[in-house]
């Protein structure tokens, strides 16, 4: 994506890179991943848990393109072994 590579300062990357769901977001995606495995979501819940899936797979590419980035900027620190 060109914007990670023109508009974002190395901060700003990195901290794209790591970002996470919201909290009450996360927390609600676990309960509904849960219902769904219990076999017992409602059709409502359902659309929510579509819903909030579509946000942590945005979340996700976001991610990685950021990721990506900055390792192309050299930025990360190498992973400890």
């Amino acid at each position: 994506m060109r914007i990670f590579k023109q508009a974002l300062s190395d901060g700003d990357l990195l901290a794209l890179s790591s970002a996470d769901m919201e909290l009450s977001q996360g927390e609600r995606l676990d309960e509904l991943l849960s219902r769904q495995a219990e076999g017992a979501m409602s059709r409502d819940e359902q659309g929510e848990l579509i819903a909030l899936m579509q946000v942590y797979h945005q979340l996700w590419l976001r991610q990685s393109y950021a990721l990506a980035e900055a390792v192309r900027r050299g930025l990360p620190r190498p992973l400890a072994s």
